[in-house]
C-alpha cells in the first residue's frame, strides 16, 4: 500500500460533473485565493461543496442530494498533488444515492481504506474563517480548544466550579467560627484547666450535716433544760430530779463550734466561676483548630484551581497557540487581553484565518462562503496570509459581471 503523504497539499486541480446545480465543471487554481464569482442559483455553492464531499464524504455535507436533478451518476475529482482523490455518485432504482471512494497517489496505487486517510489530513469542521468571527463566543471556544491536546477544559472548568463553590462554602464556615470564637471572651491568666469541686462539695455536704446534728442536739439540750425549768417551778418533789439532770448537763461534753458554710459557698462559687472561664477558652481553642483546619481547606481548593489554571497556561504555551495574543479563558477566546468581538475587524480576519489553517495543517484548503463581505483591505489580508502560509482559500461571491476569478453560470465556468 502507498505511503500517507506527508507535505501539505492544495488543490491542483477540480473536475466536478453533475454535482447539485453544476454540469461539468474544471478549475485549475493559479493563486492563493480563489474566486468563485456568479448570480445566485448558478452553482457557486455546489461548485465549493464538491471540495468538501470529495474529501470528506457526500453524507457529511450540508445538502444530502449530491446528483444534479435529471441525472443518474456524478463525479468530483480532486487532484491534489501527491494525491488523487475520486468520488462517485449514482442513483438506485429506488431513488437511493450511493457512492464509492478511490484515493490515488502520484502513481496511480490506491490507498486501501481512502476515507480514513483523508480524515486524518483534513478538519472536520473544516472552519469558514469568516463564520468563525461571526460565531457565538462558545462556538469559537469549542474549536479553538481543540488545538491545545491534552487538556479537557470541560472538566477543568467544572472542578474549578465544585471547588468554588467548596471554597465558599468554607469561607463562610470560617466566618461564621471567626464571629463565633470573637464572641467568647476570658481573661488572660485564665487557668487552662478546670478545678475539681467535688472535693469541695464533699466537704459542704458533711458540713452540713454537722450542723444539722447539731441543731438537733442543741433543741434536744435546750427541751431538757426547759422541762427541768418546769419540774423546779411546778413540782418540787422533782428537784432531786433536776438535779440530777442538771448534773448531767454539766457534765456533757463541749459542743463543737458552728462551722461557716458561707465560705465554703463562696469557694464553691469562686470553682465554679474559674471553671467556667476555662471551659470557654477550651471552647475557644476548640473553634480556633477547627478554623485552622477549614483555612486549611480553603487555601488547598485554592491552590487547586490555581494548579489546574497554571497546567490550562502550560498547555497554551506548549500549543503555541497560531496567534500572538491568542488566549483560551473560560468558555471564551481572548485576543491581546479582551474578548474576541472586542478586537478589530482586521485583527479578527487575521486570527480567524490563523486558527482555520491550524485546523487544517496538511491539506490546506479552506473555504469562505460568504466572500462578498471583504472589503479591498480584508481580501488583501486573506490573500497575503494565504499565500505566506501556503494555503489555498476558495471564495465565494455573488457578483454580476465581474472578470476576476472563476464565474459560474448556469452550472458552468464561463
Amino acid at each position: 500500500m502507498p505511503e500517507a503523504p506527508k507535505k501539505p497539499l492544495t488543490i491542483v486541480s477540480l473536475v466536478a460533473e453533475n454535482i447539485k446545480r453544476l454540469k461539468v465543471v474544471r478549475v485549475q487554481p493559479t493563486s492563493a485565493l480563489v474566486d468563485v464569482n456568479g448570480r445566485n442559483k448558478q452553482g457557486k455553492t455546489s461548485l465549493l461543496d464538491s471540495i468538501w464531499m470529495a474529501l470528506q464524504g457526500w453524507d457529511k455535507a450540508t445538502n444530502p442530494k449530491p446528483i444534479r436533478e435529471g441525472q443518474q451518476t456524478a463525479r468530483i475529482r480532486a487532484d491534489l498533488g501527491e494525491i488523487v482523490v475520486v468520488r462517485n455518485f449514482s442513483k438506485t432504482k429506488s431513488g437511493e444515492v450511493t457512492s464509492s471512494l478511490d484515493v490515488l497517489d502520484a502513481e496511480g496505487n490506491r490507498y486501501s481504506k481512502p476515507q480514513t486517510l483523508l480524515d486524518s489530513m483534513v478538519d472536520a469542521l473544516s472552519i469558514d474563517p469568516l463564520e468563525f468571527e461571526r460565531a457565538k463566543e462558545r462556538d469559537q471556544f469549542e474549536i479553538v480548544k481543540k488545538l491545545v491536546p491534552g487538556i479537557d477544559f470541560d472538566a477543568m472548568a467544572n472542578a474549578d466550579a465544585k471547588d468554588r463553590e467548596k471554597r465558599l462554602i468554607v469561607g463562610r464556615e470560617i466566618t461564621k467560627l471567626l464571629g463565633a470564637i470573637d464572641s467568647i471572651k476570658v481573661p488572660a491568666d485564665t487557668p487552662t484547666e478546670r478545678v475539681d469541686e467535688e472535693a469541695l462539695a464533699d466537704e459542704l455536704e458533711r458540713a452540713l450535716e454537722s450542723n444539722n446534728q447539731r441543731n438537733i442536739r442543741v433543741e434536744r439540750r435546750e427541751a431538757a433544760a426547759a422541762k427541768a425549768a418546769a419540774i423546779r417551778e411546778q413540782i418540787i418533789k422533782l428537784a432531786a430530779e433536776a438535779a440530777e439532770i442538771e448534773g448531767k448537763l454539766a457534765v456533757a461534753e463541749e459542743l463543737p463550734p458552728e462551722i461557716d458554710v458561707e465560705v465554703l459557698r463562696a469557694q464553691q462559687r469562686d470553682i465554679r466561676a474559674k471553671n467556667e472561664l476555662v471551659d470557654r477558652a477550651l471552647e475557644r481553642k476548640r473553634l480556633e483548630k477547627e478554623a485552622d483546619q477549614k483555612k486549611e481547606v480553603h487555601e488547598a481548593l485554592e491552590r487547586s484551581i490555581a494548579e489546574r489554571e497554571q497546567a490550562k497556561r502550560d498547555a497554551i504555551a506548549k500549543a503555541k497557540l497560531p496567534v500572538d495574543g491568542l488566549e483560551i479563558g473560560d468558555g471564551v477566546i481572548l485576543l491581546n487581553g479582551l474578548p474576541f468581538q472586542q478586537a478589530s475587524d482586521a485583527e479578527r480576519l487575521r486570527a480567524s484565518l490563523s486558527i482555520a489553517m491550524a485546523r487544517n495543517p496538511q491539506i490546506r484548503v479552506i473555504r469562505v462562503r460568504d466572500g462578498g463581505r471583504l472589503d479591498s483591505d480584508a481580501r488583501e489580508i486573506v490573500e497575503t496570509l494565504a499565500a505566506e502560509h501556503g494555503f489555498q482559500i476558495w471564495c465565494e461571491r455573488v457578483a454580476e459581471g465581474e472578470p476576476v476569478g472563476v464565474r459560474i453560470e448556469d452550472g458552468e465556468v464561463r
